[in-house]
């Protein structure tokens, strides 16, 4: 909750370190650990991590900090955005990053739903994003109404929306594999460990077709993103101490 964790294997062991934290004023005593509620305005909640890879540095979208980023060395991060148009950003949530330009796409889900730039506004708590391979669109999951929807960056239908696929559960973030597909995390919102026969993840195409579900084993819940990768899948949970890796 309160820190961006890097995991990653070095010589077949596991290795986690704390490499940045968003609240310049941060306690450790008081922040590391902690599950309350009630420290978040003070610790920090970041909820979006990705890395922009021309300039090496992490950016992180803090539901209560707003957009942050932090160098290759981490530490402290830096505030970009807090607010758009006068109004503050109320969760922000998750983002993703056009490596050619540079611009940062990302969604703040609060009932007032706004952006640096507006792209859309009045979305049901418009959360997970994600662009398309080739940059020409970008998804955003619409947690509330159980559906994706695709906006148009280049091509004759730019600055337009369309439904890209509805969902069997409630969709939270979106990350895109090596082929071009995307994964979509399914986040009941349930405290209770899911039963294994339930849909957890979703794999769509570009076309917004359904391509393959990943299940509950049950000790995955509410889970918050699933990352492919050479096989290896991590899947992410709002509720849960770990990160649950499997491969094929």
């Amino acid at each position: 909750m309160s820190e961006c964790l890097m995991v990653g294997f070095l010589n077949g062991k596991d290795v986690v370190g704390a490499i940045s934290h968003t609240a310049s004023y941060r306690r450790r005593d008081v922040c590391d650990g902690s599950t309350d509620p009630s420290l978040e305005s003070i610790c920090g909640r970041p909820l979006g991590l990705q890395f922009n890879n021309a300039t090496c540095e992490l950016y992180i979208a803090d539901a209560y900090f707003g957009l942050m980023s932090v160098g290759k060395n981490g530490g402290a991060a830096t505030q970009l955005a807090s607010s758009a148009e006068g109004v503050p950003f109320k969760f922000t949530n998750n983002m993703d990053i056009h490596p050619d330009s540079g611009i940062v796409y990302f969604t703040d889900s609060s009932t007032r739903f706004s952006r640096r730039e507006h792209l859309r506004r009045g979305l049901k708590f418009a959360n997970g994003v994600a662009l398309s391979k080739d940059y020409t669109f970008i998804l955003v999951a619409e947690t509330g109404a159980r559906r994706v929807l695709r906006y148009w960056l280049e091509g004759p239908r730019a600055n337009t929306i369309e439904l890209f696929t509805q969902l069997p559960g409630a969709p939270d973030n979106i990350k895109r594999n090596a082929r071009g597909d995307f994964w979509v995390a399914l986040n009941d919102g349930q405290s209770t460990p899911s039963y294994t026969d339930k849909t957890i993840g979703v794999r769509v195409d570009e076309q917004g077709r359904h391509l393959e579900s990943l299940h509950g084993n049950g000790y995955t819940e509410s889970v918050s993103e699933i990352n492919e990768y050479n096989g290896i899948f991590s899947v992410g949970s709002v509720v849960t101490p770990y990160l649950t890796i499997f491969s094929r």
